[in-house]
């Protein structure tokens, strides 16, 4: 019920994407209890290492934001777009670099810090290259969740391994066939916005 209560409490506009986390906590609190897997003693160490799992990621956020700003005061998207034209980059190209930086960076930064980071970079270069920003958005989220994937610093990978202690390596190795899979499918997405827009537009068209 999880997905449930975050999806259609946020677009039935009955709360807010920060609000659905509170509620969502608070519905697996109560089942914890429920099943009697949650203990209340446990709850000071669960609170605890949330508080530092958040530090860390809003230390990231703000790394990240002074940065974006840095890019921006510095109008280093002006001269990225003019050196693309420069080259008579097109539409492909610019999404196979897109493509290239995205996978690059996933294999050492955390996902909200290569958003944060790249979006400001990105986003003037797909309106001048008129790359539907939906589509690119669906594209950036499929290449983030590649890079939560792959080591040395793959997000995904750790929490699974947290749990399920069979090693990286082990890990890494069994998870190649799928990051394929969901690179082809990306990579499909990318050059094919139909398949992502498809959606949406059916949802926009009956509103």
């Amino acid at each position: 019920m999880a997905p449930v209560i975050i999806v259609g409490g946020i677009m039935s506009g009955f709360f807010t994407p920060t609000e659905a986390s509170v509620v969502v906590c608070v519905y697996a609190a109560l089942l914890g209890f429920y099943y009697r897997d949650l203990k209340l003693k446990a709850l000071p160490g669960i609170i605890y290492k949330s508080i530092t799992q958040s530090v860390s990621l809003l230390f990231i956020i703000a790394s990240a934001n002074f940065f974006g700003w840095l890019i921006i005061h510095q109008k280093i998207p002006d001269s990225v777009i003019e050196t693309l034209v420069g080259f008579g980059a097109t539409q492909s190209i610019v999404m196979w670099i897109v493509i290239g930086i995205v996978l690059t960076m996933g294999l050492f930064l955390e996902g909200n810090a290569i958003f944060l980071i790249t979006l400001p970079l990105f986003m003037p270069i797909a309106t001048m290259f008129d790359i539907d920003l939906i589509n690119f958005g669906v594209v950036m989220v499929l290449l983030i969740m590649i890079g939560n994937l792959t080591p040395p610093v793959g997000m995904c990978l750790f929490a699974v391994d947290s749990f399920a202690k069979v090693g990286m390596p082990a890990l890494a190795k069994r998870v190649w066939p799928y990051l394929l899979m969901i690179f082809l499918i990306t990579v499909l997405i990318a050059f094919v916005p139909s398949i992502s827009l498809f959606l949406p537009n059916l949802i926009m068209g009956e509103m």
